[in-house]
């Protein structure tokens, strides 16, 4: 049975004796008499770190014992000097307790279950069994920040068997014996395997980043101490830089990107105008000849290909096609025919350009990787 020390979650550095080493898959399992690193477990990562020369790339646990997952072993017997990954634990420590804090509000507050949670590298999120919209996590968030304002007291206790049935707690699994249970003074109760800062101004700044609907409830989003910090840095690098090539003030941003978004939309109906206008010049300027009609160009796309095909279609009853593009780097196309042999007549004259397409009568479109002189071939079927 290993001796748990992280309990006391600043105890970054101890002594231990190593009592078992077990190869697996090309690690090695380390178990200690004694360590303060917390095994994964509840939505968090391990912790990691050193043991003597050993690297401590995870920690598992098993009944009562905790196995170190390690890249080298170690001599049994050996007492070695340990030391956990300070700025990994600081970012455990300060979201599970922000998670602890906020999951204790939504349940004072609302009512609500926490169900799920997840501390990831990158992102931290926590499901409840409510929905929940922007004005109520902007409530839980201020009144989480001022649960760390207060500095409260946040401990660690085994109750015992008689008095853990008068005792309220939240937990996901209905438990008889051998119960962690983190207190946060006066706002929470929860059962949890995991290490927490001693106070809540340990935490730093908790923010609710976002939340969606999820399975009937809501995901939310979050980021607490130095996590908070990157992110705000990363949104305000992000906003100084959008506010530099719009040209305005970065407390304008919303503004000027909407003013831009609109320029951009007004663009698009002028440029859709104007090619509505080349389109309809281009079918004028094509010609239907003994019921066959080709029309090559460099620079069309496939909704003027097809409105040139439509508009030509009812004279061109032997062959209506429209082509874009170059010999180089190949042509789009649309055919056009009305025939009842229409899978076969477009099957063949893909085959003699070497294209690739399809389509339901009366258009066929595709791509053909093909010279100018094999789509004027088609003149001559």
């Amino acid at each position: 049975m290993t001796e748990k020390l992280f309990d006391n979650s600043l105890l970054l550095e101890f002594e231990a004796t190593v009592v078992s080493v077990c190869e697996k898959d090309g690690k090695y399992l380390i178990e200690l008499d004694r360590s303060a690193f917390a095994p994964e477990g509840g939505g968090q990562p391990s912790d990691i770190g050193s043991i003597g020369e050993a690297n401590v790339e995870g920690v598992a646990a098993e009944d009562n014992n905790i196995f170190h997952i390690c890249d080298r072993a170690l001599m049994v017997g050996a007492t070695v000097w340990c030391k956990i990954d300070k700025n990994r634990r600081m970012r455990h420590i300060q979201n599970h307790s922000g998670e602890h804090i906020v999951s204790g509000i939504l349940y004072n507050e609302y009512g609500f279950n926490n169900v799920g949670f997840h501390l990831g590298s990158e992102d931290v999120t926590m499901d409840v069994d409510g929905e929940i919209n922007k004005e109520m996590l902007r409530r839980v968030e201020r009144l989480a920040n001022e649960a760390v304002a207060k500095d409260l007291e946040i401990k660690i206790v085994y109750p015992a068997p008689s008095e853990l049935e008068g005792m309220f707690y939240r937990s996901k699994l209905d438990l008889k014996e051998n119960v962690r249970i983190g207190v946060v003074d006066g706002l929470d109760a929860c059962a949890c395997c995991a290490p927490h800062v001693s106070r809540t101004g340990q935490i730093g700044m908790i923010k609710l980043v976002s939340c969606m609907r999820y399975k009937g409830g809501t995901r939310i989003h979050l980021k607490c101490g130095f996590d908070a910090l990157e992110e705000f840095n990363n949104e305000y690098d992000r906003a100084v830089a959008i506010s530099n090539m719009i040209s305005v003030p970065r407390e304008n941003i919303a503004e000027g990107v909407k003013k831009l978004n609109d320029d951009v939309n007004t663009l698009k109906r002028e440029i859709y105008s104007l090619k509505q206008k080349i389109t309809d010049m281009k079918i004028s300027s094509s010609r239907v000849e003994k019921g066959k009609m080709l029309f090559v160009d460099e620079d069309m796309d496939m909704p003027s290909l097809r409105a040139l095909v439509a508009a030509r279609l009812p004279e061109a009853t032997e062959l209506c096609a429209a082509f874009s593009g170059n010999d180089d780097d190949g042509y789009t196309f649309v055919l056009g025919y009305e025939g009842e042999d229409f899978s076969c007549r477009v099957r063949a004259w893909l085959d003699k350009i070497g294209g690739s397409g399809g389509g339901k009568a009366p258009f066929a479109q595709g791509k053909a990787k093909c010279k100018k002189q094999d789509i004027e071939a088609l003149l001559l079927d």
